[in-house]
């Protein structure tokens, strides 16, 4: 009897203080700086806080888990933000890395964005998970491989078309190497006209990267189907932007 009723009084504290983190995690959105603040203070004394926040990765307790977690900017719990990242469909656990960057981690999340950007093909990646690592790899400067690039720009789903084609766009502009050419001059005759308007701006950004490649690629625009970019084409080649 003695120990059923240490049992007891043993889980209920548990759920208790599970309780507890659930309601001070709450706090930290939606409320006044002061309030976030003191719910921060508050979630940094939660004793065993990193191994109840693993544990709700997994559960229904995953938003306020990933609020926490970079709230708090808790590096440690990297590894498993990665290992969830892999069944993320709302890109909520991508936004929670993000938050976790810096100089230290950048190498090792930007590997695991490429790495997971080429399983594309055999494993189901959530469009809002494709353009965040687009993005990241693209803030960073990583490299990805131009038939790699040319592989997302030719993606079902036309954020993720674009996003290839942003990043080709940043890279070129961080690295001042012509390095996707390919990717820009296929997306001049992608579908639908206003990717090609992105590629036309694209080739306008990077002109002196670009530098004889211009004229050529802006020829292949001239005779297009759509009105907008046939006028945007000609605005560019007389310098009017």
């Amino acid at each position: 009897m003695a120990t059923f009723v240490m049992h007891a009084v043993l889980l209920f504290c548990l759920s208790a203080g599970a309780a507890d983190w659930r309601a001070t995690a709450r706090r930290l959105t939606g409320l006044s700086e002061s309030v976030r603040q003191r719910a921060i203070t508050e979630l940094r004394g939660v004793p065993h806080l990193a191994s109840t926040l693993r544990a709700s990765l997994q559960g229904p307790d995953k938003a306020l888990a990933l609020d926490v977690i970079a709230a708090l900017n808790l590096e440690d719990l990297l590894p498993d933000l990665l290992l969830a990242s892999q069944t993320d469909t709302d890109g909520t656990t991508y936004l929670a890395i993000g938050a976790l960057l810096d100089d230290h981690n950048a190498r090792s999340i930007a590997d695991a964005y490429v790495h997971r950007l080429r399983e594309t093909t055999t494993r189901p990646v959530s469009m809002t998970a494709q353009v965040i690592m687009l993005d990241t790899l693209a803030r960073l400067g990583a490299r990805m491989s131009e038939p790699e690039v040319l592989r997302l720009l030719d993606s079902p789903i036309f954020e993720v078309r674009s996003a290839a084609l942003y990043y080709a766009r940043v890279w070129m502009r961080k690295a001042r190497r012509n390095d996707f050419e390919g990717v820009i001059r296929a997306a001049l005759h992608c579908e639908p006209y206003q990717l090609r308007v992105q590629a036309l701006y694209t080739v306008w950004d990077l002109r002196d990267v670009l530098g004889d490649k211009t004229r050529d690629l802006l020829g292949q625009c001239t005779g297009d189907d759509s009105e907008e970019v046939r006028e945007l084409c000609k605005s560019i080649q007389h310098g009017a932007l």
